[in-house]
């Protein structure tokens, strides 16, 4: 997932704009380092979710699904419901060891998330709100559900051409 090449390069553009303005005080140096740093970050994200998912991951999916995950885990750490903690704990350390449960965190929050937002949008410009709680939920739980949809046409496609591969092969 790391890209040496890539995070090397990223470097290099950060020392030259540090050469650039000699005149940034060392706090502003912090800060362009720090700006390279979660680029860099990002990008490997991103660029992880898009190979698996085969579709774009953006900036703002990324942010969702950061916000999400944090949120879930403060709202662990302060429960005193045991069974909540569990299942957090349970969740992340389902991500850590299985791709699947990470991809699909990853890709269904994003979706959820961007339906949400536009879903609320749209009853906002519309002056449309009565019931929008409902709304909303119906339109995160659509967004799971194709969401699900989406990515099992993923792993099937991906599951089939290995398979392809190794009946051509003949398993080797």
């Amino acid at each position: 997932m790391v890209d040496a090449k890539k995070h090397s390069k990223q470097k290099k553009e950060m020392e030259s704009a540090e050469k650039e303005f000699p005149e940034l005080d060392d706090h502003n140096v912090m800060m362009l380092r720090y700006f390279y740093t979660i680029a860099t970050l990002s990008d490997d994200i991103m660029e992880y979710a898009e190979e698996k998912f085969e579709k774009e991951f953006n900036d703002l999916d990324l942010m969702n699904v950061a916000i999400f995950t944090l949120h879930g885990i403060v709202s662990a750490a302060e429960s005193d419901d045991a069974a909540v903690k569990e299942a957090v704990k349970t969740k992340l350390g389902g991500m850590i060891d299985n791709t699947y449960n990470l991809n699909e965190w990853l890709y269904t929050i994003a979706a959820e998330t961007k339906a949400y937002d536009e879903k609320f949008y749209e009853c906002i410009t519309s002056g449309n709100l009565d019931d929008l709680d409902a709304k909303l939920d119906k339109a995160v739980k659509e967004a799971n559900y194709k969401a699900w949809k989406d990515e099992l046409k993923v792993i099937k496609r991906k599951a089939s051409a290995k398979d392809r591969i190794e009946a051509v092969t003949g398993g080797a």
